[in-house]
């Protein structure tokens, strides 16, 4: 957990830096759609290098064709977890993934 000052609304950058920084993906804009005492959800837009590509251009990533899709992102500070996850590239669309972000909800293990 991050333990400086930062505004409440800019702390899910502290909780995914290596997918918001990668150099193989990208997760973002990020908007928040439900935020509780412990923690948040929102969805992202994502980019990433094509996987099945990468072989084909050693050394050269920026040839490397690019996927777009959305995602949803989500953390609880008390439970000390977070999730990502990522939808097919055209199979949901960014209003549907807020939908189904609305829903998360992480629990203790073994809790329904």
């Amino acid at each position: 957990p991050y333990t400086g000052e930062i505004p409440k609304e800019q702390y899910y950058q502290t909780v995914y830096p290596s997918l918001r920084l990668s150099s193989l993906f990208f997760w973002d804009p990020y908007t928040a759609v439900n935020t509780t005492d412990t923690g948040e959800t929102g969805v992202a837009d994502i980019w990433y290098l094509d996987p099945e590509e990468l072989d084909n251009h050693p050394g050269a990533n920026a040839e490397v064709p690019q996927l777009n899709t959305v995602g949803i992102l989500s953390y609880d500070t008390e439970l000390k977890v977070y999730i990502g996850i990522a939808f097919m590239p055209g199979k949901i669309g960014r209003e549907q993934a807020e939908e189904i972000a609305q829903t998360v909800s992480l629990l203790p293990a073994g809790e329904k």
